[in-house]
């Protein structure tokens, strides 16, 4: 059995080589973009590509969550028994509503007499 012949390569985070999916022949191609279910080299790339491109908006995701955290530790102080009876409740129905969304996708996606 022979391995592949020669193929183009790409930089991969600017460290490491890895090959260029769209000039792979078709045998070769269905691999690279199926490594892990649908999950291919061309997808990794991509996200890692977006995550360099814009720093920024992870900062402004970072720094607006300090934010929020700052504002709930000193609504805890005021309103602390409010507060704990409030996440509580909202746990409740958070958990009541995912119970009943799970139930009506599993009532219209899989049939009465599947037994897995």
């Amino acid at each position: 059995m022979e391995g592949p012949g020669p193929y183009a390569t790409i930089n991969f985070l600017n460290k490491y080589c890895v090959p260029n999916v769209n000039q792979l022949p078709i045998a070769q191609k269905e691999i690279a973009n199926n490594m892990i279910g649908t999950l291919g080299l061309d997808d990794l790339n991509q996200w890692i590509d977006d995550m360099l491109n814009c720093p920024n908006v992870y900062l402004i995701c970072i720094g607006s969550t300090l934010v929020l955290i700052w504002l709930w530790n000193l609504f805890l102080r005021a309103f602390a028994e409010v507060l704990a009876w409030l996440s509580i409740f909202i746990v409740g129905v958070g958990l009541l509503a995912s119970g009943f969304l799970v139930k009506n996708y599993g009532i219209a996606n899989y049939p009465e007499d599947l037994q897995t």
